[in-house]
């Protein structure tokens, strides 16, 4: 329970919709220790861009590459 205690502290609220607003470029990063939702995150964030139009016409396409298996 230690280790989800201090997880908690550390955790980020971030509004999907509104994450790339104030970004020069058009990358982000996202780490964490593993098991936190990483790769959830990024998978929920290709479906909102294919399904429901995320972020309009800021990409021609949405790639989520898993490093673990490069």
């Amino acid at each position: 329970h230690k280790v989800r205690e201090e997880m908690e502290k550390k955790m980020v609220s971030v509004d999907l919709e509104n994450i790339l607003n104030d970004k020069d470029g058009k990358r982000i990063v996202v780490q964490g220790e593993a098991g936190v939702g990483k790769s959830t995150l990024l998978k929920r964030m290709a479906q909102k861009w294919a399904s429901e139009g995320l972020w309009g016409q800021m990409f021609a396409a949405v790639v989520h590459i898993t490093l673990r298996n490069v």
